[in-house]
């Protein structure tokens, strides 16, 4: 049982990570003059939310793959909400494939 269990928490752990890290630099992107540092760190959570969602990306997370991704997409949705403008507003446009 352990065993299933890990393998299955395997399958969301790069998706927590990026939620959760988000989640707690998120004011800090925000707010706060520019800075070599903090431009540097803001381009890095725009390009690993822009690899997480990208369908011909290696980083791709798995969203609803279990349960658990219900949770951390909450922390992602988070970060988002504590940095609009960097985390939503400066992200580049992409058109949706269908």
């Amino acid at each position: 049982m352990q065993a299933r269990q890990e393998a299955s928490r395997r399958q969301c752990t790069y998706l927590e990570a990026l939620g959760r890290t988000l989640c707690g630099i998120g004011p800090w992107l925000e707010t706060g003059a520019a800075s070599a540092d903090r431009d540097h760190y803001r381009e890095l959570a725009r390009e690993a939310i822009r690899a997480s969602v990208d369908p011909q990306s290696p980083d791709l997370v798995p969203f609803g793959s279990i349960a658990q991704t219900v949770v951390d997409a909450a922390f992602l949705g988070l970060g988002i909400l504590r940095a609009p403008q960097q985390l939503t507003d400066a992200l580049p446009q992409t058109r949706a494939s269908g």
